[in-house]
């Protein structure tokens, strides 16, 4: 291809198939040399068109796109389309037609001719590469005969026939000289171009372009030594190599599909492949050892060049085991572990969830809120606090709030948060009896109810407080009465129904005046009532287990089921973990370990014997694990050293004191610090 010339003729080829457009530029020099190619496929619309109009078209577009070569110059345009000569004079045709001829008369300089379809062929090498020489990545032998083609294959110097052999050197040689002579007239820089050519001319040789080429792939006679030396340890090529001597039967009918060349290499011979370099198993690592890219692509490139016994086995237990690629690879498979339904209380506060909303603006001294719901019957309190609340505190209002009012609950779920967990808070609820449960690291969905809670308490928040942002708590009182009057989605009933056994008067009733006809449990004697309430609540909880039905069959899809034994060795997730800290983590690995399990919490949770740079709860849920394959022993990997050290007793130490304390703001968050 070359640059087209200013001020000379051009010859523009073009043509036009059912499915594409293609067009080619060239430029009349000395030698004819391609321009530009362009192409692109037909639209949808355009393949109704009629063979003129999509001839009319191509010629159309491909103006277009050589505008700049070709607006105010004179040059030819060939088409293989008789009825395209007429296209400046198109008469009594449509009305597309018509809109091509106005276009064409934009271009006065164009001059149509028509060239038969059989001499109208322009190939595109882009698309159109030949290859000279097959491709192969065969390991051949010393006594390969170098591959040969015959004078009628050899399609390029055919095509090329007429300038002999040395037709690269006198194609070049004029268009050379052509643009050596002529490009100062049109570029400031020619002279660095001439002195460029005149040194090519100088050291410029004929090319012969005979057609004997040889593909040789020669081997170190160190490695063809060592091979040797392990084919004969080797148990499956040991018996081989009896029957592929020369001293061997010549009926080898034992081993047929392997040779034995002159460089003492056993050869595979299998189908396309051709011959195949035989490797030892104790060369087989050497091999494989850097194979990064998946089992299929590993193999693949593999069998085109090695064989041994069980390749796509040991390929595959290889890539399966690779500590490089379960590190940094991310998985593609669905996240394992079912939903587990929390089971259902038989009684209201029996169950109860508590979560924090922290780090709002101040309000009357407040800055965060306690948001405590009910599981059955989804009765909300939400309760002011502060930041700087502690166990001691958290405490009180649990007592103030839930227990004064709704006696003892038979368990709390809660988040890891230190206002609920440690000696404080084990010590208190084993004196009380009541159960703890308390979700694993970075699962939030174990108090999915108190963190849908939060979303709704926050839209509340931000559609009636004023500008400044300092009236939320004062607020609090009449959101909790607004949600707790309102029907639940699940339950279909008011929490303060389920709770109370009546409709609570809210102020819409008493302007309309309408308080004698609020909905209500009519009932004559205390057991009539008891047994609507009974009737009213166990309505209540088979419309929390359908719904719980309906949540597990959309969280449980793309999920499958995973188990691990206690023993087994896990990796963790660096990324959902949340342990991924600095810049440039998009190129840390993915996945840490292999961990040990140590127990099995509960079907979706695990206990791992964690280094102790980890500062994280050791009960991990499964949706943060993956299997760890471990190799065989004859299978030697390359491993990633871990992300965090396994062992930092060294850097821990006894503090003698604590001189003084206070707080610090990191972010949204207040750090407490010791001064030791």
């Amino acid at each position: 291809m070359c640059t087209p010339v200013p001020k000379e003729e051009h010859v523009m080829a073009g043509g036009n198939s059912t499915w594409n457009l293609k067009n080619w530029l060239e430029t009349k020099i000395p030698i004819e040399r391609v321009c530009a190619y362009w192409s692109r496929v037909l639209r949808p619309a355009e393949r109704n068109y009629s063979a003129t109009e999509r001839e009319a078209l191509a010629l159309k577009e491909a103006l277009t796109k050589f505008q700049a070569h070709l607006e105010g110059a004179q040059f030819t345009a060939f088409t293989d389309h008789n009825a395209l000569l007429f296209a400046n004079k198109f008469a009594a045709t449509t009305t597309r037609l018509a809109k091509f001829s106005l276009f064409f008369t934009t271009y006065p300089g164009m001059t149509i001719m028509h060239r038969a379809g059989r001499v109208h062929d322009n190939t595109d090498p882009l698309s159109r590469y030949l290859w000279r020489i097959p491709h192969s990545t065969n390991p051949l032998p010393d006594n390969y005969k170098p591959l040969q083609l015959k004078e009628e294959e050899d399609t390029v110097k055919n095509t090329f026939a007429e300038y002999g052999n040395s037709y690269a050197k006198d194609i070049d040689s004029p268009v050379s000289h052509y643009v050596a002579t002529h490009l100062d007239k049109f570029e400031p820089a020619a002279e660095v171009f001439r002195v460029q050519i005149g040194l090519e001319e100088q050291y410029s040789q004929d090319y012969d372009t005979a057609t004997t080429y040889q593909l040789v792939a020669s081997i170190a006679d160190s490695e063809i030594s060592r091979i040797q030396e392990e084919y004969s340890k080797d148990p499956h090529y040991s018996k081989v190599l009896p029957w592929l001597s020369p001293k061997s039967p010549t009926n080898k009918t034992h081993y047929p599909q392997y040779v034995m060349k002159d460089n003492g290499l056993i050869y595979y011979i299998g189908g396309k492949e051709g011959y195949r370099l035989c490797i030892p198993n104790s060369l087989v690592p050497e091999v494989i050892q850097e194979a990064h890219a998946g089992y299929t692509r590993t193999y693949n490139h593999l069998c085109a060049t090695y064989y041994w016994p069980n390749m796509a086995d040991s390929v595959e237990a290889f890539t399966k085991t690779c500590d490089v690629c379960q590190k940094t690879k991310p998985r593609r498979h669905g996240k394992q572990g079912y939903l587990q339904p929390i089971p259902i209380p038989e009684q209201p506060f029996e169950v109860i969830t508590v979560d924090f909303i922290m780090d709002l603006p101040e309000s009357y001294v407040y800055n965060a809120i306690l948001v405590i719901v009910d599981k059955l019957t989804h009765y909300a309190h939400f309760i002011p606090c502060h930041t700087h609340i502690n166990k001691v505190d958290s405490a009180e209002l649990f007592r103030d709030h839930i227990w004064s009012h709704y006696s003892l609950p038979c368990q709390i779920i809660s988040d890891r948060d230190a206002r609920w967990t440690g000696a404080f808070w084990d010590h208190l609820t084993s004196l009380l009896g009541i159960k703890r449960a308390v979700t694993t690291a970075h699962h939030p969905q174990t108090d999915g109810q108190t963190e849908v809670m939060n979303q709704n308490l926050e839209i509340m928040l931000r559609s009636y407080i004023d500008q400044v942002k300092s009236n939320w708590s004062k607020l609090l009182p009449a959101l909790a009465f607004s949600y707790n009057t309102s029907t639940h989605s699940v339950t279909r009933q008011t929490p303060a129904f389920l709770l109370r056994g009546y409709e609570l008067l809210r102020p819409a009733h008493l302007l309309a005046n309408t308080s004698k006809h609020i909905p209500c449990i009519e009932s004559n004697t205390a057991e009539e009532f008891s047994e609507e309430m009974e009737a009213a609540r166990n309505k209540a909880k088979e419309a929390i287990r359908i719904g719980q039905i309906y949540q597990e069959r959309a969280y449980n899809k793309g999920r499958y089921f995973a188990h691990y034994q206690p023993g087994d060795q896990v990796l963790i997730n660096l990324k959902t973990l949340n342990l991924l800290k600095g810049k440039g983590t998009k190129l840390d690995q993915i996945y840490d370990g292999p961990f040990e399990v140590m127990e099995q919490i509960s079907p979706v949770t695990y206990r791992l014997r964690l280094p102790k740079s980890y500062s994280m709860h050791l009960v991990i849920n499964i949706a943060h694990l993956e299997k760890y394959s471990t190799s065989s022993e004859n299978i030697e990997h390359s491993t990633l050293p871990p992300k965090r050290e396994l062992d930092q007793d060294d850097n821990i130490y006894e503090v003698e004191r604590i001189v003084d304390e206070g707080w610090e703001r990191k972010g949204r968050r207040r750090v407490k610090l010791y001064k030791i």
